[in-house]
């Protein structure tokens, strides 16, 4: 089984990291390290895994979500668990994570429930022109496992060292398909369906960021993705149909706003 190591990230997290340190403090299968990387807070959430006992790792937050994942990597001597501060694990997920996942050079992640119980995550598709979607329903079938297409960076494990996350791609967005297809060729992505995790929905980056900022720093990844994967011809196409999406969609999001600003005031 080797060594385990899980690592929570915390940003700011005062109104839910107790509750994700609690959920592994609680698993059926302790590991043998678990260490919370406080990404500079400047709440006191930081004290909270003081006081639950747990070891405390400090990064810089130079890249923020980005600087937190490679400061986890940096942690892994066998198998890393990682996970965000706004991640609550089913009491069996380490166990059940350790036990089905059949290969080694992977990284695997459980499937992710939203706080309803519906399905958030199981894995993501990346198609073209330079788009990550989500895999959000019962698709696996009877399999303890299988491929994904790629395994998103909200909770995952992995035995990789020697591929670190881009900076480029911080704060955070379209780090895990960069990741994903730098690795593609030597790294098995695979869904753990019996591991299961609860995600409370961009706890982190909605404290920083509106709706609308977000979808900014996704189109700007999505260029930097695609400039730094694909040339030629293929490039100019996927930036040029990639660029007629993004006005798309602003047209769309000021037609609903006004839309919804028209009928607040009926």
């Amino acid at each position: 089984m080797g060594h385990i190591t899980v690592a929570c990230l915390n940003f700011n997290g005062l109104d839910s990291l107790k509750e994700s340190i609690a959920s592994v403090l609680a698993q059926t299968l302790k590991p043998d390290r678990f260490v919370v990387i406080d990404n500079a807070s400047t709440d006191s959430s930081r004290q909270i895994g003081v006081d639950m006992g747990v070891e405390i790792v400090d990064a810089d937050n130079k890249h923020q979500f980005i600087t937190g994942l490679n400061a986890a990597l940096e942690l892994n001597q066998d198998k890393l668990f990682f996970m965000q501060n706004d991640v609550v694990l089913d009491k069996d997920c380490l166990k059940n994570m350790i036990r089905d996942c059949p290969v080694y050079n992977f990284i695997a992640q459980p499937v992710i429930y939203q706080t309803n119980r519906e399905i958030d995550n199981a894995g993501m598709d990346y198609y073209w022109p330079g788009f990550g979607l989500r895999r959000h329903s019962n698709w696996w079938g009877d399999y303890n496992w299988r491929n994904c297409g790629l395994v998103t960076t909200i909770c995952f494990m992995t035995d990789v060292k020697y591929v670190s996350f881009d900076t480029q791609f911080s704060p955070a967005y379209y780090e895990d398909i960069d990741w994903y297809l730098r690795t593609k060729s030597t790294v098995s992505h695979i869904l753990i369906s019996s591991g299961k995790a609860i995600h409370r929905g961009n706890h982190t980056f909605s404290q920083t960021f509106k709706k609308r900022q977000i979808s900014d720093i996704c189109h700007r990844h999505r260029v930097k993705l695609i400039n730094k994967h694909y040339k030629g011809i293929d490039r100019l196409i996927r930036l040029t149909v990639t660029a007629s999406f993004y006005v798309m969609k602003k047209s769309f999001d000021v037609v609903r706003d006004r839309w919804v600003s028209y009928n607040n005031r009926k």
